[in-house]
């Protein structure tokens, strides 16, 4: 995603809700979030799970997927994340 280009409105709306959607996933979760599934937080915000790829992609420096546990910080984090 563009940093200087505004997210559209359905868009934001995903992110919010995968956010949204991933914090209480995490809250119920085990302590290490191991539990928790990026699969099941896309299925449950209603969101394919490359969108939630496309909103939280892996770091710039990794070629690894984002993991449930690598992604309980950008739950925790404001939406700027």
């Amino acid at each position: 995603m563009a940093a200087d280009r505004p997210l559209r409105a359905d868009a934001q709306r995903n992110r919010d809700r995968l956010l949204e959607v991933a914090v209480r996933a995490f809250s119920r979760g085990s302590e290490d979030g191991a539990d928790v599934t990026l699969d099941a937080i896309a299925k449950e915000a209603g969101v394919g799970i490359g969108t939630l790829y496309r909103h939280f992609p892996p770091g710039k420096h990794s070629s690894r997927p984002p993991t449930a546990t690598s992604c309980r910080g950008w739950a925790t984090r404001s939406p700027t994340c």
